[in-house]
């Protein structure tokens, strides 16, 4: 059984900041947890690039503004797709008879569905409006 993540008022206070699970916990059967921290992960360090010492607590204010709809998205989206899973004897019998003919029609057309989920793309660099520090790059 699994229960659900509430949501965290704030991921950030100070120079402190939460990532992956620790702000927005996926059901395990979104598969989207590591993938959701590399998220974080990589738009943290793209907002930190380059920020001094006093720049720091506004670029993880707006790493959590620019994170959490999509965070939240993927989670309440796991979560919708959690619910079906916990099923009872006849479902069972009946969804097993059944997976076979869904999955295949399901794979024919419906693949870019999920293109938001698994096409996600984090700009990076000076292409994104950032200088990039010339020691980074180097």
């Amino acid at each position: 059984m699994t229960y659900d993540f509430p949501t965290i008022p704030s991921w950030q206070r100070g120079r402190m900041v939460l990532v992956g699970d620790a702000a927005h916990a996926a059901s395990p059967s979104s598969g989207q947890g590591a993938s959701m921290a590399i998220e974080d992960a990589v738009t943290l360090g793209g907002g930190l690039l380059g920020v001094g010492a006093e720049g720091i607590t506004p670029a993880l204010a707006h790493y959590e503004s620019e994170r959490r709809g999509r965070a939240e998205a993927v989670v309440e989206w796991g979560r919708r797709n959690a619910a079906p899973k916990i099923r009872g004897q006849f479902q069972r019998v009946f969804q097993d008879l059944a997976l076979r003919a869904v999955f295949r029609s399901l794979s024919r057309g419906t693949a870019g569905d999920f293109d938001w989920v698994y096409g996600h793309h984090i700009p990076w660099g000076p292409a994104r409006g950032e200088a990039v520090n010339s020691e980074v790059a180097a």
